[in-house]
């Protein structure tokens, strides 16, 4: 299957959907468990037409470029930064 074309609605769509699923990203609840996570991650595949591994790659390259931005910002607000502010997309 080829990769899937991610327009932006369609990541808004799925990091709404991904957080609105506690076995996918509560970390603290019973109900996170790899299993569990699988079953979650092949709906997500299955409403977004692609397979789980692109499901499970877009995630972790989203959570990354939050870190990514949020680390950026931090170091703006703590003064390390240059003049400019940084203002993530």
């Amino acid at each position: 299957m080829p990769r899937k074309e991610w327009a932006r609605s369609d990541v808004e769509g799925l990091i709404s959907d991904y957080e609105s699923r506690p076995v996918l990203c509560g970390v603290n609840t019973t109900e996170y468990r790899d299993r569990c996570r699988k079953h979650a991650l092949k709906e997500l595949a299955e409403k977004y037409k692609t397979e789980i591994q692109e499901i499970a790659t877009k995630i972790l390259n989203l959570r990354n470029q939050f870190n990514s931005a949020f680390k950026k910002c931090q170091k703006n607000k703590l003064g390390q930064g240059t003049d400019t502010k940084y203002v993530s997309k």
